[in-house]
């Protein structure tokens, strides 16, 4: 699903079988932000984070993971990736 802005900018929903992924962005403020969702303990989301964000031209990005299991012993954190042009 996409919903477009007036006059830019947009918002993405898209859903897989056990993951989603949204991007909202601001063009106006050079800022796009997306949330990357899944069940899969062992997905790399950092290394998924650093592909779009390469993909998508970004000078950084902010790497937040959130352990929804209160039972798992997880490392979770907040890094922050830049890119060098």
């Amino acid at each position: 699903n996409a919903y477009p802005f007036d006059p830019q900018g947009a918002s993405v929903n898209v859903t897989i079988s056990e993951s989603h992924a949204t991007m909202h962005s601001w063009p106006e403020n050079f800022f796009a932000e997306f949330d990357f969702n899944t069940c899969n303990l062992n997905m790399n989301g950092e290394g998924l984070l650093r592909h779009v964000g390469l993909g998508v031209g970004a000078r950084i990005c902010v790497y937040n993971r959130v352990e929804r299991y209160a039972d798992r012993n997880v490392d979770t954190g907040r890094k922050i990736i830049t890119f060098r042009d």
